[in-house]
C-alpha cells in the first residue's frame, strides 16, 4: 500500500501545471524527500542498508514494489498519495478533518489534494 503512495505522488502533477511537484519527481526524489517516508529516517535507513537484499522479507519487499510500479498490482488505496500510522505517529494536521481512502496493515491512507493542504 505504501508503495501505492508512492506510484501516486510519482504519477500526479499537481496543480496540472506540468512543473515538479513539491514531493519531487521520479520514483527516487519522491522516496527520498527529507520527512515523508519514516523508513528513510536516519535511524531507520542504517537498518535497510544492513537487510540483505537475499532476505526473505527484501525479497517480499522487491516484489511488491515492482508488482506496485509495473501495475501487475491494483490500487488498494483509493489513490492515496499520504498515509500515517495510529499510535505510532501523531496524527499530522493535513489528516484532521479527513476521511481515510483506505485503512490497510494499521496504516490510513488518504487522498489530499494540494489546495486541501494544511
Amino acid at each position: 500500500a505504501i508503495a501505492w503512495v508512492i506510484r501516486n505522488r510519482v504519477e500526479a502533477d499537481l496543480w496540472g501545471d506540468g512543473k515538479p511537484d513539491w514531493w519531487g519527481e521520479g520514483v527516487g526524489p519522491v522516496c527520498l524527500k527529507p520527512g515523508q517516508f519514516t523508513c528513510w529516517w536516519d535511524h531507520n535507513a542504517d537498518k535497510l542498508r544492513t537487510v540483505p537484499p537475499a532476505q526473505e522479507q527484501a525479497v517480499v519487499a522487491i516484489r511488491a514494489a515492482s508488482a506496485v510500479m509495473d501495475g501487475t498490482e491494483t490500487d488498494p488505496t483509493g489513490g492515496a498519495d499520504h498515509y500515517y500510522a495510529p499510535g505510532v505517529v501523531p496524527m499530522p494536521s493535513w489528516a484532521k478533518g479527513r476521511k481515510p481512502t483506505a485503512s490497510i496493515g494499521g496504516h490510513l491512507f488518504f487522498r489530499v489534494r494540494p489546495d486541501e493542504r494544511a
